[in-house]
């Protein structure tokens, strides 16, 4: 490899870890402040990125990247997964700062955030699938537990109607076929 492409490569990474630094202290950061952190002049920035769009797309691509490496490597129940990610974000602090600021920041992140995660593994879709089914599970479980314990008290007060509970069940039932599909 070529010095100068040595030298592009490891300026460019400079430069997205002074800015990832400075966004971990506010979100209005410049590529002047960028600069001076690096000790460069600001058109030097330029020869490796167009604009501040540029350099913010680039911490989100590498982000993306991260989340998806570490989902891919954290194991398959959700307590390895947890244990997975809050070792990456305690070695990435400011990648845990730019998501939480994504999130906050930027309308419908999050949702994007993780439709590219299903699209980009199979792993991924397949945990949501798993864990959406978990839940789904629980609250039926606890939905037929209130019914039973619903009904129980229907008998022993003839008339009854039930009560709010038992109305809450039995609208929610029929929905539980549709969000396991």
């Amino acid at each position: 490899m070529d010095p100068e492409t040595t030298e592009k490569k490891s300026r460019r990474e400079q430069i997205l870890e002074a800015t990832l630094s400075l966004v971990q202290t506010s979100d209005r950061w410049s590529l002047a402040e960028v600069a001076e952190k690096i000790g460069v002049s600001k058109t030097a920035i330029y020869r490796h990125f167009r604009n501040r769009a540029e350099i913010e797309e680039a911490l989100n691509d590498i982000l993306r990247r991260d989340l998806l490496e570490t989902f891919e490597r954290g194991g398959s129940t959700p307590e390895e997964m947890r244990s997975s990610f809050v070792r990456y974000f305690r070695s990435h602090s400011g990648h845990l700062f730019l998501l939480m600021h994504n999130i906050f920041a930027k309308e419908q992140y999050d949702n994007s955030l993780f439709t590219w995660l299903q699209a980009e593994s199979p792993k991924v879709a397949a945990f949501h699938l798993g864990v959406d089914s978990r839940v789904c599970d629980r609250r039926y479980r606890a939905d037929s537990k209130r019914a039973r314990a619903d009904s129980g008290r229907r008998s022993a007060a003839p008339g009854s109607s039930g009560g709010k509970a038992a109305r809450r069940t039995r609208e929610a039932l029929p929905d539980w076929p549709r969000r396991i599909a």
